[in-house]
Order: C-alpha cells, then structure tokens, then sequence
C-alpha cells in the first residue's frame, strides 16, 4: 500500500508564521473589498486566475454613479467596467486584488489532466497553534517546486481532518 502524499504537517517557526501572514493578507484583501462595496453601494466582482490562483478585481455590478469617473452600461451578467479613459475607476479596481502567496515547501499546486482538459488544484493551508498543515492535489505534476520534504512530512488523513474541524471551531 503507497502511503497517502496528500495531507501534510510541520512545525516548522517560518513556515507557520508565513501561513499566518498569508490569511492575514487573505482577510486585509477581503475587508478591503467589504469597505469598497460598502462605501460605493456596488458589488465587486472577483476572477481568480487560474494559473496562478491570484484574485483581482476586474468590474462591479449596482449602480455605478457614486463611483468616480464614467462607467459602462451593465452588460447581459449586469457588469459594470470603467471607461478606458477612467484611470481613477481602473486603478480602484486594481487595488481591490490578492497576490497567491508562496508557502515555504509547498507548490502552489498540482495540475492534473483529463478528457476535458488541464484541472489545476490550489494548495490549501492554515496554522494552528505552533503546527501548519496542507493539503496538496493529487495531481502528478506540482504548480511550482514538489513539496519540501526537509521542512514537510506527510500525516494521516484523519489527523489532518481532526486539526481543520479544531481549526474551524476556533474562527466561529
């Protein structure tokens, strides 16, 4: 039986102090996009890309008139762009965006391929406490370098799960 190359933990200082900076910028992005829609009365809209996982702001839907600048006529998804003229508006949107942040010893994710296509699944990690865990795609070919076994090990699935539903418990 091959051993399970999902689910991974450290305790490694760096690496769980970069996974806490990673969701501090994650939710610095997330109020900022709050305040915005708050202060505008619109409503982001949010891509991600799908090669590097990285999210930006690219239109808004509502009433755009409280918004700086000239806005186009909400197109057939009721989207809102500003003008190519509208620097203020374009550059608002293009503050309201999060950078995929690099985790110490992990790819950013792994790529699998199908009938369809090319599937990409994002790395996702937390901390908690003094311990960081991931869980990797089981694609066969890692989005950047394989994961970092010097500074990763591998852990069972059910510990993995214990730690997110512990992890999840504390943010409510």
């Amino acid at each position: 039986m091959t051993e399970n190359r999902t689910y991974w933990t450290t305790t490694d200082p760096a690496t769980v102090a970069a996974i806490h900076d990673a969701v501090d910028r994650l939710q610095a992005f997330r109020d900022a996009v709050k305040e915005f829609e708050t202060k505008y009365g619109v409503r982001a809209r949010i891509g991600r890309n799908p090669f590097t996982g990285d999210m930006e702001t690219f239109a808004v839907t509502g009433d755009t008139s409280r918004l700086p600048g000239q806005w186009t006529k909400p197109d057939s998804r009721l989207r809102s762009y500003p003008f190519v003229r509208n620097a203020t508006g374009r550059r608002m949107l293009d503050a309201l965006a999060y950078q995929m942040p690099s985790i110490p010893g992990l790819p950013a994710g792994t790529t699998s391929y199908t009938f369809d296509g090319e599937i990409v699944r994002w790395t996702g990690s937390f901390a908690r406490g003094a311990a960081a865990w991931a869980s990797v795609g089981v694609g066969p070919t890692p989005v950047g370098d394989p994961v970092d076994e010097a500074v990763w090990r591998p852990c069972a699935e059910e510990d993995f799960m214990k730690a997110l539903d512990e992890h999840d418990g504390e943010e409510t």
